[in-house]
């Protein structure tokens, strides 16, 4: 019995201090097994973080922190576009004043535009301007040529105007200027293009 006892005490002062060994890293803990016989692979040591799963197409492992969205902060300013005015004219010289309006009062009045322009001839002889920096929605063009370089539409007997004139959409002139619905066109995102023929006094109103 004695025997016995001291085999058993030897035994688990063995077994005591294995595991004690193998808390405080002495000794190699080797790996448990799955069942089946695969050894189970402990993780190293690093930072502990949450899973990811690895891609199963076999492209670059994601990160585990969530990246922030790659749109543009919004900067709270209204959409702006642009407009290209192309001008004809049978006066050789004169610059060409433009007025450009929002509102129908405002185009029915002469009052309040909110762009003007004042253009000469271009070095191809040709009369344009890109204006930029306007809100989508819909214009209205009114455009005269200064023949006389006074800076005012020359009119004549009865307020008739002497020099070339012209509206958005080739509005017509009917003893009066044309409604805004007429000379209104509309600008998108993407912009537009305005071509504008100033006739001879006598032909804008006539024909």
């Amino acid at each position: 019995m004695k025997r016995i006892l001291a085999l058993v005490a030897i035994a688990l002062t063995a077994a005591s201090g294995s595991a004690w060994a193998q808390q405080t890293g002495r000794v190699p803990v080797p790996p448990p097994t799955r069942p089946g016989g695969n050894p189970v692979v402990a993780p190293g040591p690093g930072p502990v973080g949450p899973a990811v799963p690895a891609p199963s197409n076999g492209s670059t492992r994601p990160s585990a922190v969530p990246m922030p969205s790659q749109r543009p902060p919004s900067t709270g300013r209204p959409a702006q576009t642009s407009l290209l005015l192309e001008f004809e004219t049978p006066q050789p010289t004169g610059r060409v004043a433009v007025a450009i309006y929002r509102d129908a009062d405002s185009f029915r009045r002469n009052r309040s535009p909110i762009r003007t322009l004042m253009l000469t001839r271009n070095r191809n002889g040709q009369i344009t301007a890109f204006v930029q920096g306007l809100q989508p929605g819909r214009y209205a063009i009114a455009a005269f040529q200064d023949v006389d370089g006074d800076g005012e539409l020359g009119k004549g007997a009865f307020g008739l105007p002497r020099e070339p004139f012209g509206f958005s959409n080739n509005a017509r002139a009917r003893f009066g200027p044309p409604s805004f619905d007429s000379a209104a066109f509309a600008v998108g995102a993407t912009g537009t293009t305005q071509r504008i023929i100033l006739r001879n006094p006598m032909n804008a109103i006539l024909r």
